[in-house]
């Protein structure tokens, strides 16, 4: 005090903690390791997802888990490194989601995250600072998810692929169903209903609009617009 050093006597005096408010403890929540890369993953997922199938929830909610875990990055000492890991593995899911691979884009990505996941932390600048890691089981139980959420993607990708090979487009831009598909009535003919077709529900009726009831196997002569024109599978012949 006053530029003299002053010495303070404590003993036996009464200790009173002081708490952290609801916000605090919510911030320090955030500064631990595995929360932050927890909080990181599940929105990189939830902004995969909404790449996968756009619905804008799991967009919102992956950018504000993103958003919290830049806030708890904020005390902790982030490898740069580890992030750009992370990043690739999402490019890498992205592209396994448009380019056909056969899973291969995919499993790099997979070897990306979980390097980054390991690596998302340096040594603390201090040497009294704590040392921060990734726990090895949070790692793994997020591999295995985000691998899980992949092979169900890629599947579904291939599904649609197939489905889009079989059926086509038509020449005005409307998805179209070849002649010859075989398929089932849903809702009967009469004469108007709909069939059951290369996984869709279509609009339908027979040529000389019979009554077909609800389960008979049918097989597709043409199109009219958005109406596909069908007869009885056990039929001989087409109709024209």
């Amino acid at each position: 005090v006053g530029g003299a050093n002053v010495t303070l006597d404590l003993q036996g005096r009464a200790v009173r903690e002081l708490p952290m408010n609801p916000f605090q403890s919510f911030l320090h929540l955030l500064s631990d390791g595995n929360i932050a890369a927890l909080l990181f993953s599940l929105g990189s997922l939830g902004l995969l997802y909404e790449l996968a199938s756009p619905n804008f929830v799991t967009g919102i909610l992956g950018a504000l888990a993103i958003i919290l875990a830049f806030i708890g990055f904020g005390s902790l000492p982030l490898n740069v490194g580890g992030l750009l890991l992370i990043g690739l593995a999402m490019l890498l899911f992205i592209l396994e989601l448009t380019v056909l691979s056969h899973g291969l884009l995919a499993i790099g990505g997979l070897v990306c995250f979980a390097l980054g996941l390991s690596a998302l932390y340096t040594e603390p600048g201090s040497p009294t600072a704590p040392d921060v890691t990734v726990a090895f089981p949070l790692v793994v139980v997020m591999t295995v998810t985000i691998a899980a959420f992949m092979a169900l993607a890629i599947v579904t990708v291939m599904r649609s692929r197939r489905r889009g090979a079989l059926v086509g487009y038509g020449a005005g831009g409307s998805f179209a169903v070849p002649a010859g598909t075989t398929g089932e009535v849903r809702r009967p003919l009469a004469p108007v209903g709909s069939v059951y077709a290369v996984g869709e529900e279509w609009r339908a009726r027979t040529a000389d609009d019979r009554l077909l009831e609800r389960g008979t196997p049918v097989r597709v002569i043409r199109e009219e617009g958005l109406t596909l024109i069908v007869e009885p599978a056990d039929a001989t012949g087409a109709g024209a």
